[in-house]
């Protein structure tokens, strides 16, 4: 469970906030002579959110509103809304969290920056107690409405005034997605600072093998909607229709099958997105394109701002061969920017064309060559390696087939539902042929880098050395070195030092000023860092580029840390903030926490955190999907424990 936070606190430590999208301001084809749209300042503080409107010749005249939502002292809500048309000149009501007075949040922080994802500079250390202003006198409490049975995102919405705490709860299908429980009842009394905490309906059933149960994205964005629906394991489809309000431009509206439903998986679950209606911001008149050849005809879309979905092939006359003779959508037709058009070309003969391979390409990619090469894509989706994630792993029919332009291809698009390997045992490769094993490492995922040494004739060409050594553990991409016999290389002799019981800082400066290269072993015992014995020995002779290893000592190995909160899987509106909390493990001194984000069809690392104590706090945070572990460390993050198991987490 996510342990509520007290408004201040929140105040104190959401260093980093969610910028509204300021639009400029744009003349509609469809507005009065002299309207302008207003701009959105919701969440600007007073202060900014003037200077947007008195840029677009607005003035502005303030209500106080309650507290809650956001920090003091910034605008909860406007009439009119932004994107609405209204006069140059108009007073735009703003409502300000707790009041119009002087604005509250950090001392010195009036406009923080936005994080790329996750907050970039966390608190590691925050202050037990921290130091906030006095706020204005709280407005009246409330009355907490009744928001059991509706969808999640609709509860969030009528709960926007309070902080919110979101429970998920084992519950029947027909409930999935849905508030089943609330606290403080509905008709209760809240005051701004007032925590409401919901209890979200989850199917404890598992679905039978080789079924899904159909989550509910309503109320979420698109690249949300798809990443829910992927792991899952369905296929999404997405749908367009207009939405005359600007709140849900962009966020899923409606969806079938209906959340709760137990479909077969990899089946289609068809989202109906909103967006905005027409005007001159978003939307454009798709050209006339007929009888042109087609280059000029893909110009002069591109040109317009559109894109090319598709080129058809029809048989025509001498006259009409690479003229446009169809389009879709038709001449004239009002268009979103960026959406694609359909052209049907003459052609005297019908002839097969290449397909593109397009193997093992980024699934994005692939269909624009595929598209842009006249065929038509189908996209299914199949488990694979983390590798391979978003990439296309077979086409169906195969690439350098002949096929018509206007055909199907089918693309089969790589998925992973597990959790990516932070580490990979290396092969021991000691003895083999160099040659052999090179493409075999690389294939693997190791970076390989070659060092020559002497030796005799007989010897040449294989492995005298590896680092790391065969069953190392270590994280994909390692380079591995390989020690190589070359029987013609003559390197002049290096003698070794004694390095036993000698500091291993000290040992490893003297190896590297030698021109030699240092791998550690570990033994358990004390005093720390201690080396106990040296490979080859003190006494010996070498050549300068050889690796030495030196067995040092450690003090016992850490523990891996267990994971408290956030709850594994739970999924927290962007205001609500985040604590990441686990137990600390004995004899740690820090932490690392690493956070990944699910972008372009894979986990991609977002931030890594070094933190004194076991917990992190942030303050809003992007919409997205998150996962994230830590470990324990000492003497400055030389000696590390094991990484703890990954936990996710969704951010909407």
């Amino acid at each position: 469970m996510m342990r509520a936070l007290s408004f201040p606190i929140l105040a104190a430590l959401a260093l980093t906030l969610v910028p509204s999208l300021t639009p400029s301001i744009s003349r509609s084809a469809f507005a009065a002579p002299g309207d302008v749209r207003v701009p959105e300042v919701i969440d600007l503080s007073v202060a900014a959110a003037e200077a947007e409107l008195r840029a677009g010749g607005f003035g502005a005249a303030l209500r106080d509103a309650p507290a809650g939502g956001g920090p003091n002292g910034t605008i909860a809500r406007q009439e009119p809304g932004g994107f609405a048309l209204a006069s140059p000149g108009l007073a735009v009501v703003l409502y300000v969290r707790g009041g119009a007075g002087p604005a509250i949040g950090i001392p010195g922080v009036s406009d923080p920056t936005p994080p790329p994802g996750l907050p970039a500079d966390p608190t590691s250390n925050p202050p037990s107690s921290p130091t906030v202003p006095t706020a204005p006198p709280a407005a009246a409490e409330a009355i907490v409405p009744d928001v059991r049975g509706k969808s999640e995102a609709d509860a969030i919405e009528l709960l926007k005034h309070w902080l919110i705490t979101i429970l998920t709860v084992d519950s029947v299908p027909e409930n999935e997605g849905r508030v089943t429980d609330q606290k403080p009842a509905a008709g209760s009394t809240l005051g701004p600072e007032g925590v409401v905490e919901i209890s979200v309906g989850r199917s404890g059933t598992p679905a039978p093998a080789g079924t899904s149960i159909v989550p509910s994205v309503i109320g979420l964005t698109e690249d949300a909607a798809m990443q829910m629906l992927m792991a899952a394991r369905l296929v999404p489809m997405f749908e367009v229709a207009v939405s005359t309000d600007p709140m849900k431009a962009g966020k899923a509206l409606a969806q079938e099958p209906a959340p709760g439903t137990v479909v077969a998986s990899d089946s289609n679950v068809v989202v109906t997105m909103g967006r905005m209606a027409a005007s001159a911001m978003n939307e454009a008149e798709v050209p006339d394109c007929s009888r042109l050849p087609e280059g000029v005809a893909r110009k002069r879309l591109l040109d317009a701002g559109f894109s090319i979905l598709a080129v058809k092939d029809r048989m025509a006359a001498q006259t009409d061969n690479g003229l446009v003779l169809e389009q879709d959508p038709a001449p004239m037709t009002r268009l979103l920017k960026g959406r694609g058009v359909t052209l049907t070309v003459g052609r005297l003969v019908m002839l097969p064309v290449a397909v593109p391979d397009v193997t093992r390409v980024d699934a994005v990619s692939a269909e624009r060559v595929l598209r842009d090469a006249g065929f038509e894509v189908e996209k299914v989706y199949a488990d694979t390696l983390p590798s391979e994630v978003g990439k296309v792993i077979a086409e169906e029919p195969p690439g350098n087939s002949a096929r018509v332009r206007g055909s199907f291809i089918r693309i089969t698009i790589g998925r992973s539902n597990a959790a990516i390997p932070t580490t990979i045992a290396v092969p021991s490769v000691v003895g083999r042929i160099e040659s052999q094993v090179r493409s075999d490492l690389q294939a693997r995922g190791f970076g390989v880098r070659i060092n020559l040494v002497p030796g005799a004739a007989a010897e040449a060409g294989k492995i005298r050395n590896q680092s790391p050594t065969g069953g190392a553990l270590v994280a994909p991409g390692t380079e591995i070195v390989l020690d190589v016999v070359r029987a013609d290389v003559v390197q002049p002799g290096v003698p070794l030092p004694n390095y036993v019981n000698m500091d291993a800082a000290t040992a490893q400066l003297d190896l590297q000023a030698k021109g030699l290269r240092v791998a550690f072993a570990y033994t358990t015992g004390s005093p720390e860092g201690r080396v106990t014995s040296q490979d080859p020995v003190g006494g010996s002779v070498t050549v300068r580029g050889a690796l030495v290893t030196l067995t040092v000592v450690r003090a016992p190995a850490l523990g891996s840390p267990t994971l408290i909160e956030p709850a594994h899987r739970v999924a927290l509106p962007r205001n609500h903030g985040v604590i990441f909390r686990w137990n600390p493990v004995p004899g740690a001194e820090d932490y690392q926490i690493e956070v990944l984000s699910w972008k372009d069809g894979g986990w991609q690392r977002e931030n890594q955190y070094e933190l004194r104590d076991p917990f992190m706090k942030v303050g809003k945070s992007r919409a997205g999907r998150y996962q994230w572990h830590v470990r324990a460390r000492r003497a400055g993050g030389t000696i590390t424990g094991p990484w703890s198991e990954f936990w996710s987490l969704q951010v909407y």
